[in-house]
């Protein structure tokens, strides 16, 4: 298939490449990280930068060896450059992000031989909300993500080129693949392997069966190097990874709280890529009916199989999907480039309603009307909503197919900034821990040792930058692994308060210059002896804190 090359889609699209990363970092860290799994990651990441350990991930002082170490290093060296703040934590998610969209374009201009094609697509991923919520919140999703397009794309170019050097770099690619999520992330590199043969290059021989073999035992090099140098040091590390970490992710998540319904990914994976999954039905019908291989085999291995293999897995968190994204925006970016104008008006303004709700809906959580949320808007935040707010009706007035797929972009370019005044303000509501942080720091409590009540909390030991002490109650998230510690220096800052002997230390520790965080107002009856040490009570939010 000859290439449609038009080159003003691609000097567009490197223009507003720029134009987004720049808008990702508009107050990138504004607000603090989140206690979820973003507190976790900053914090092992602070730990291995303060330590200079960084093959053993810790969490709190105690080994976390639940995700490999890829993540841990990218959110580490951007501490290293930027400092330990919440910036440095996401600046490598937005680098990332930037990638993706370049990914995005360059494989949908080789799949469909097409820069109209591809800048569509390109348009429609950079606005998914599924995307945008992975590089703004830092887990290892965004990452992986990143580097199952990447594979996908080394796997293109070798399909064309068919020179050994693009296969190794995709087996390379594959190899640290699995070090930042396991096995899952070969997934739709492998799946894809089949439909790029047949699109690209159906008459063309299998590959060199010696360079398929070492490029396996690569990534098998790459991949299992992490796992390997700490099972030889801990031999019991291998079933805590066969069982827990794999077995139970797929089959028993129950046990690790994660498990839901077959339809999860059915109700919650269509929302968040909203509203251009709507085009996705009409895609699969266009597709039968024209008969198009290239699509359907797209529809099958970068969506179909993938959504079902997530389903029928145990453990579900949404952004487990987030692979599937790409394919379902070159799908989305096809079709509209396909269909004739007139096709597209109904869900022209349908998109650009939907668009107009989450801008009057923003304006109306500046204005104060909505009771339950108060947020003081800065100028700069009235000029982006009101800007956007412009941009949208400039691309109402004589609408055509590049104006409404632009309309994504109001997302990263003007929703997003946005949120970082809305996230600031919103405080402990987020479970952000920085309103406590700046409360302790103001009045000089920040020296103190701090004692956190029956709650796992790197945000405070990430943002304080010094080591918390948790006191384990009936919180299941205290009760940590500690199978694997090389001896008990753990438990000085896991507290235990059902052990007597665990008890006398927090008796001593508490009767030194320290504070106790609890969160919110009730506290067990039992130990209210705790609190005599403590005369005053500041709250903030839905912690209190005794000093």
């Amino acid at each position: 298939m000859p290439l449609k090359f038009d080159l003003k889609y691609t000097y567009t699209f490197f223009i507003l490449a720029v134009m987004l990363l720049l808008m990702m970092m508009w107050h990138l860290g504004y607000w603090g990280v989140l206690e979820t799994s973003e507190a976790r990651y900053a914090e092992i990441s602070r730990e291995m930068l303060a330590s200079g350990n960084w093959i053993k991930p810790q969490l709190l002082g105690i080994y976390h060896f639940d995700k490999p170490i890829i993540t841990y290093w990218i959110s580490g060296f951007g501490q290293y450059l930027f400092g330990v703040n919440p910036f440095g934590c996401r600046f490598f998610l937005q680098v990332a992000y930037l990638f993706q969209l370049f990914l995005v374009f360059k494989i949908s201009v080789h799949l469909f031989s097409s820069t109209r094609k591809a800048f569509f697509a390109f348009l429609i991923y950079a606005g998914f909300p599924l995307v945008l919520i992975s590089v703004r919140n830092l887990t290892t999703d965004a990452y992986l993500n990143t580097f199952e397009l990447l594979g996908v794309y080394l796997w293109i170019r070798h399909t064309l080129a068919r020179k050994p050097l693009w296969l190794y770099l995709f087996f390379i690619d594959l190899g640290v693949a699995i070090l930042t999520k396991g096995p899952v992330g070969l997934l739709l590199p492998l799946l894809m392997i089949y439909p790029i043969q047949k699109i690209l290059a159906p008459e063309r021989k299998n590959v060199n069966a010696i360079h398929v073999w070492a490029g396996t035992a690569l990534m098998l090099l790459i991949g299992s190097s992490w796992f390997v140098a700490l099972v030889a040091q801990s031999p019991k590390l291998y079933h805590f990874f066969m069982g827990q970490q794999i077995i139970d992710r797929m089959f028993h998540a129950q046990v690790l709280r994660r498990n839901e319904p077959f339809w999860y990914y059915l109700a919650y994976f269509p929302l968040l890529l909203f509203p251009f999954i709507l085009l996705i039905p009409q895609t699969v019908i266009r597709a039968i009916r024209k008969k198009d291989n290239t699509v359907r085999l797209i529809l099958l291995f970068g969506i179909g199989i993938p959504l079902l293999f997530f389903s029928i897995s145990s453990s579900k968190r949404v952004l487990y999907v987030l692979p599937m994204a790409p394919y379902v925006a070159i799908l989305a970016g096809w079709l509209l480039d396909e269909l004739p104008w007139p096709r597209l008006k109904k869900y022209a303004w349908m998109t650009s309603l939907f668009y107009l709700i989450l801008l009057l809906a923003t304006g109306a959580v500046f204005l104060g009307m909505i009771p339950s949320i108060t947020i003081v808007p800065t100028l700069p935040a009235w000029i982006i909503l009101l800007a956007g707010m412009g941009l949208l009706m400039a691309s109402v007035c004589n609408m055509t197919k590049t104006k409404l797929i632009a309309q994504s972009l109001l997302f990263p370019v003007c929703l997003i900034p946005v949120s970082t005044y809305i996230l600031h303000q919103a405080g402990t509501d987020i479970n952000a821990i920085t309103p406590v942080v700046n409360y302790l720091e103001a009045e000089h409590l920040d020296q103190r040792k701090i004692v956190v009540w029956d709650k796992r909390l790197p945000s405070l030991a990430f943002e304080l930058e010094k080591e918390v002490y948790s006191v384990y109650d009936k919180n299941a998230d205290l009760d940590r692994n500690t199978a694997f510690q090389e001896n008990d220096n753990w438990k000085k800052n896991l507290i235990n308060i059902h052990q007597p002997d665990e008890v006398s230390y927090l008796k001593q520790l508490i009767n030194q210059p320290s504070i106790l965080l609890v969160k919110g107002k009730d506290f067990p009856g039992d130990f209210k002896w705790i609190l005599q040490t403590y005369p005053n009570l500041r709250t903030i939010g839905k912690w209190s804190i005794y000093y």
